[in-house]
């Protein structure tokens, strides 16, 4: 059972439970009610907050095609699940976003105390739809491009080194790279969780994808001698005025700086902004393309995958181990000797 799953089944069971009792004489004046209550907002802190948004969002799509073909969406026979899958895979997308779909309506269903269809005895005809969308589209996703070094410091140079907002970018796009964190995590990114030595600086990570019980991973960022990531963060530090609170700020008209932390979103469209203005297409850079500049420029360095993943943080590496392979991709070609 998925995380998902099992935070659903466990609000269903607390849902269940009588809010009218009596307060515990144990524990005069607090009515189990208020127990109830606090217990609900764990089992909700059980899923991502991006998760539950990413849920919602697919949840309306599908209400509203079930809306517009006079169908109910709870609860859904499978058959009608795998035609919004295939109507989906006609429309051109993914098939990772088919499934995470797939796994919302999932999550809403239990949440309404309906079995989810593909639990359903009938669930064969999702597995079969799902494994036909592979075979006719691929499931291989879409790749944004890396943010390699020498793109990077093509980006950084063509940014004046003049203004506030300037600064900010530089800083964020280097940073970025040099820290190969996620976008999530550079947007929650505060500066007590900076610590100066005399190499660089140790940044504390709280809460990752790969950390959701929170007991934090920490990195180190050198200085550097060519992006100088240390270098241009202290320089929009100091023209942010920047003591306490989000190191990535969003701004307003006039280059003010607020004390509101960019979201994830602005951190992608920045890169964006930034390599369309050195005449690459934005499309094809995204949140994750600092990161992936990272892991593809330090393989074709020769870093080894136990300190890629030291600081990527990784799970598994394998996914590692593919960045290593591009890289090599050319190196002692089987086919060098007579081609």
């Amino acid at each position: 059972m998925s995380d998902g799953s099992r935070a659903a089944a466990a609000g269903d069971s607390l849902a269940a439970l009588p809010v009218s009792a009596a307060a515990d004489p144990w524990l005069p004046g607090l009515p189990i009610a208020d127990d109830i209550a606090a217990a609900r907002r764990y089992v909700e802190a059980a899923m991502a907050p991006a998760t539950l948004r990413a849920y919602a969002n697919d949840w309306e799509i599908y209400a509203r095609w079930c809306a517009a073909r006079g169908l109910g969406p709870l609860p859904s026979a499978p058959a009608q699940v795998a035609t919004f899958l295939a109507a989906q895979a006609d429309a051109g997308l993914a098939v990772a976003t088919l499934e995470r779909r797939l796994a919302a309506i999932g999550h809403h269903h239990k949440r309404a105390r309906h079995p989810a269809p593909t639990a359903m005895p009938e669930a064969l005809v999702i597995e079969q739809t799902l494994r036909g969308i592979r075979r006719t589209h691929g499931s291989a996703p879409k790749k944004k491009r890396a943010a390699t070094h020498d793109l990077v410091r093509s980006i950084l140079d063509a940014i004046p080194e003049a203004g506030t907002r300037n600064l900010r970018d530089r800083a964020l796009i280097a940073f970025g790279l040099a820290s190969a964190m996620r976008r999530s995590e550079l947007a929650a990114l505060r500066l007590e969780h900076l610590a100066r030595v005399d190499d660089g600086l140790r940044v504390l990570i709280p809460r990752s994808k790969t950390d959701q019980e929170g007991e934090g991973r920490t990195i180190a960022v050198p200085r550097g001698l060519r992006i100088r990531p240390l270098a241009l963060l202290e320089a929009w530090l100091d023209a942010g005025g920047i003591t306490e609170g989000f190191v990535f700020r969003r701004m307003r008209k006039g280059d003010r700086v607020t004390a509101d932390g960019l979201s994830g979103e602005a951190v992608a469209l920045v890169l964006k902004e930034r390599a369309a203005a050195v005449g690459l297409a934005a499309a094809e850079f995204g949140a994750h393309s600092l990161r992936a500049g990272f892991l593809t420029s330090a393989a074709a360095t020769g870093a080894s995958l136990f300190k890629m993943r030291d600081q990527s943080r990784h799970e598994s590496l394998d996914v590692l181990a593919g960045y290593v392979r591009d890289a090599d991709l050319f190196k002692d070609h089987a086919g060098a000797g007579f081609l």
